[in-house]
């Protein structure tokens, strides 16, 4: 029912089994299938959950404007924020 529940729950099953077993990490040809997956986990998680909170997407094809709106904000506003953050707070490149 839960796809990404399921897919943290199998994947944090497989780590144990792993490090039960003595093995510190994937083996290299599995590990290189699943590092783009890895590092697009955040971002699909968000994706996901933004969707999820959404009830309908019809408000958002009804008025293109909005929605074009929406994207712009989240594309080139949100970087730039969380770029002008971390120089404020200091936080290393």
């Amino acid at each position: 029912r839960a796809p990404l529940v399921f897919s943290v729950v199998v994947g944090s099953a497989v780590r144990a089994a792993l490090q039960a077993g003595g093995h510190a990490a994937l083996p290299e040809l599995v590990g290189g299938v699943f590092e783009p997956f890895q590092q697009a986990f955040a971002a699909t998680a968000l994706v996901t959950l933004g969707l999820s909170l959404r009830t309908s997407l019809k408000p958002l094809a009804s008025e293109p404007l909005c929605a074009t709106g929406v994207l712009c904000g989240k594309v080139l506003a949100m970087p730039l924020l969380t770029r002008a953050l971390a120089e404020l707070f200091g936080v290393a490149d």
